[in-house]
């Protein structure tokens, strides 16, 4: 894992995370701009640490072989 405090980083990450998962009400925001992030968490970008995470390998299930059944 690799730490990063960068403020333009952090910001992007919750950017991209305000994308696809619910920050502002029950919904994504797909087309949520710069200033709307910034306005919302700039103020906590500095406070915040982002963890990186690089998987070296990646394991799977396919629970279509399962046939319905768990």
């Amino acid at each position: 894992a690799e730490l990063s405090a960068d403020r333009d980083f952090v910001l992007d990450l919750y950017k991209r995370l305000a994308k696809r998962y619910p920050f502002f009400g029950p919904d994504p925001t797909p087309d949520i701009d710069d200033e709307a992030i910034e306005a919302a968490f700039g103020r906590y970008a500095e406070k915040n640490t982002a963890v990186v995470i690089e998987p070296v390998k990646v394991i799977t299930w396919d629970h279509t072989k399962l046939g319905g059944t768990y």
